[in-house]
């Protein structure tokens, strides 16, 4: 086994333990905006913070996996052929794949019952920017229509006077 070999297999090691951790901040985030969305007044600022630092970690992400494909096919006929040599390593490369595979389709859960709070949200706010316009029309009709008749009042007892 050619010593690099073993660096480099230590370095896909390693890229699936860096990338389970920051899964499972992007759990913890999911966590923490789902959280947000069910306060009755959601804190858009923090909602929209976490988002900034879930696209910081995602970006993260895709370096890693790009860097563990290039390693990969370095070491992928060495893997083949040294099966044995690597055995511990790839049992715990095995491992972390299967909790990274469960984080992602435990964030893909999550960002699904986001998603549709947030729409349910946005629907909402919707309704009340709507309500508020609608009442404002409805105040600002009447007052119109107050004017006309309080300008038409006037009129009538000024014509009574002469």
């Amino acid at each position: 086994m050619k010593p690099e070999n073993k660096t480099y297999v230590q370095l896909l090691v390693d890229s699936t333990k860096r990338k389970e951790l920051l899964l499972q901040r992007i759990l913890d985030y999911t966590g923490e905006q789902s959280r947000l969305l069910e306060q009755a007044v959601l804190d858009y600022e923090a909602f929209e913070e976490i988002m900034g630092q879930k696209a910081e970690i995602i970006n993260e992400i895709s370096e890693i996996d790009q860097g563990f494909d290039t390693i990969f096919k370095r070491v992928e006929n060495a893997i083949e052929e040294e099966r044995e040599s690597f055995k511990e390593e790839i049992i715990i490369m095995q491992k972390r794949i299967t909790s990274i595979t469960e984080l992602g389709v435990s964030i893909q859960a999550l960002e699904k019952k986001n998603s549709m709070a947030f729409q349910l949200y946005l629907s909402n706010e919707k309704n009340k920017i709507r309500e508020k316009k609608t009442s404002s029309e409805m105040a600002s009709n009447y007052y119109k229509s107050m004017n006309r008749v309080g300008s038409a009042a006037e009129s009538h007892f000024i014509n009574q006077k002469n």
